[in-house]
């Protein structure tokens, strides 16, 4: 959220279909709800490993003078 609205930003999507997560760049984040929680106000989850393919989309803009 700290990135939104400059040239670093990136949207984090989830394509079941493909079992994937994507990255895409120059899209703003869309918050779930939860991302500034302290510690002490969220439940610990222990992270598991994923076979989940990480897809990078990159957007590129030419200008054209």
């Amino acid at each position: 959220m700290a990135i939104n609205g400059t040239e670093k930003n990136f949207e984090v999507t989830w394509d079941g279909e493909k079992n994937a997560i994507n990255l895409i760049s120059r899209q703003a984040y869309t918050p779930v709800g939860n991302e500034l929680v302290s510690g002490s106000e969220i439940n610990f989850v222990k992270g598991i490993f994923s076979q989940s393919a990480i897809y990078s989309v990159l957007f590129f803009y030419f200008f054209l003078e």
